[in-house]
C-alpha cells in the first residue's frame, strides 16, 4: 500500500522485532534503527530464568496485567523484575516491558527518571489501567535537556505499543474506573527505594 506524504501527519518510522529465543509471545526486542531506545518484552514468568543468563541494566520498566500496571526505573532491570515476580504485590502482572538504550543497554539515571515521570503521567491521562505505584521523583531538568528527553518519550510510546504494551495507547480506548493506587515496593539492584521519611533514596 502506498501513502502520499501529504496525508501522513507525522514522520514515518520503522521498527524491527528480534526474537533471539524464537517463538512468538516470549522474549523479544523491539527497536527503531534510527533511534536511541529499544524495548525488551517478555512474560513475567520468564523473569527468574532470564535474570540468571541475561545482564540487561539501566531501564525504565512497565509491569502490566489484568487492568493494573506498575512503572519504575532501575539500573539492574531483569534482576529487579525477577524480585518483583517473586512478590505477592505483583500477582496481577503477566507482561514485562523494559525500556532501555540500544547497545550497550545503558540509560542514564536522569533519563530513566524522566521517562518514569512522563509515562506515569501518560498512564494517568489515558486511564486505561489502575497504577500500582506512587508519584515518581521529579528533577529540575533544564529546558534544553527536556527537549531531548521528550523525543525519548515520543519514541518510547511507539516502541511500547509495538511491543504489545497497551497502558498508554490502545486500539479501542476504554477508560477504567479510578481505583486506589498501592504503595510502591522497591527492589534491589539499584532500584530507587523510599526512605522512612518518605523521601526517595539516591541511586547507588
Amino acid at each position: 500500500m502506498t501513502f502520499s506524504n501529504e496525508t501522513i501527519p507525522v514522520q514515518p518510522c520503522t521498527h524491527t522485532i528480534y526474537r533471539p529465543l524464537g517463538g512468538i509471545e516470549g522474549y523479544r526486542q523491539i527497536r527503531d534503527p534510527a533511534g536511541r531506545l529499544a524495548v525488551t518484552a517478555f512474560p513475567l514468568a520468564m523473569a527468574r530464568s532470564l535474570s540468571a543468563s541475561f545482564d540487561l541494566c539501566s531501564a525504565c520498566y512497565v509491569i502490566a496485567g489484568d487492568g493494573d500496571a506498575y512503572i519504575g526505573e532501575t539500573r539492574c532491570a531483569i534482576k529487579c523484575v525477577a524480585e518483583h515476580a517473586a512478590g505477592a504485590s505483583k500477582a496481577f502482572a503477566t507482561e514485562v516491558f523494559l525500556l532501555h538504550a540500544q547497545e550497550p543497554h545503558t540509560l542514564e539515571w536522569s533519563a530513566r527518571l524522566y521517562l518514569e515521570h512522563r509515562l506515569t503521567g501518560l498512564a494517568k491521562e489515558t486511564g486505561l489501567v489502575t497504577l500500582k505505584t506512587v508519584e515518581p521523583r521529579v528533577l529540575p531538568w533544564p529546558l534544553e535537556q527536556i527537549a531531548t528527553l521528550e523525543r525519548l518519550v515520543t519514541d518510547a510510546r511507539r516502541l511500547l505499543f509495538d511491543a504489545g504494551c497497551r497502558i498508554f495507547d490502545a486500539n479501542f480506548a476504554k477508560k477504567r474506573p479510578r481505583g486506589s493506587r498501592g504503595q510502591r515496593q522497591g527492589c534491589g539492584g539499584g532500584d530507587r527505594d523510599r526512605l522512612a521519611d518518605g523521601n526517595p533514596a539516591q541511586p547507588h
